[in-house]
């Protein structure tokens, strides 16, 4: 398995959308936001 961290610079107020955007794609296990 591959384990990535990947860093994403966007605006306070979309982290909740961003996150469950990544966390909907098939091969992402987890998100931290």
């Amino acid at each position: 398995m591959i384990t990535a961290i990947v860093l994403i610079k966007t605006s306070v107020d979309r982290i909740p959308e961003i996150a469950e955007a990544i966390a909907a794609l098939d091969s992402v296990s987890e998100v931290f936001s």
